[in-house]
């Protein structure tokens, strides 16, 4: 797959609804170009002290370090190529809310493909598959998931490097999506993208 260019991506939202909810932290990586970048959220959205807490991103801290959301988007397009495949960790999640950023700023999202490291996972280890959990899994030191965009992108690289290193045939998994038939699909399908049904497996040996 060295012909690919791989862009690891994170985001950070005010909530689960990507049709009311916004992205208060981008970070992506690219080769050796790392991206990382707070987003001023609507005044009258929503924004919870719960998620403020758990991310530790404050609405202060995106009214006075936060960019506007149209060059964040701006940015992120001119990065995806149609030699691009887009990784991130429960690819389904930050693809809707990234779509619904590109379309408010009347941006279509650039031609790419994917890559899910949950769906690997879910193939590969036992329940539970958070991405703190791939990374005891895959025995990846010296990172974190903390929460922050730019910390869990720089751990899910590292997590998918390690599926790499040890030949998780990671191709297989291009432009295909799990999901637990018990909730369905997050949001709508995104075109071009396959679908599968995973379930939980408790049990599951770890994949050597």
């Amino acid at each position: 797959m060295c012909d690919y260019n791989f862009i690891f991506l994170d985001t950070e939202t005010t909530g689960l609804n990507p049709d009311v909810d916004r992205i208060t932290e981008l970070a992506f990586l690219k080769d050796d170009y790392v991206y990382d970048e707070f987003i001023r959220i609507p005044k009258e959205l929503d924004y919870s002290e719960s998620v403020q807490q758990m991310t530790h991103i404050s609405r202060q801290t995106l009214e006075l370090q936060g960019r506007a959301e149209s060059e964040v988007a701006h940015t992120l397009a001119k990065q995806l190529t149609e030699d691009s495949i887009f990784v991130a960790h429960n690819c389904q999640f930050d693809l809707i809310y990234v779509n619904r950023m590109l379309n408010r700023n009347d941006i279509l999202l650039p031609s790419c493909q994917y890559i899910d490291t949950l769906t690997i996972a879910k193939d590969l280890y036992p329940y539970p598959h958070k991405l703190c959990n791939c990374i005891n899994y895959a025995g990846v030191e010296n990172v974190q998931n903390t929460h922050r965009a730019i910390d869990d992108v720089k751990a899910l690289k590292a997590v998918f490097n390690k599926f790499v290193e040890v030949n998780v045939p990671v191709e297989k998994y291009v432009n295909l999506f799990g999901f637990n038939p018990k909730y369905g699909v997050f949001k709508e399908m995104v075109r071009g993208i396959r679908y599968k049904k995973q379930y939980y497996d408790p049990i599951k040996p770890l994949y050597v």
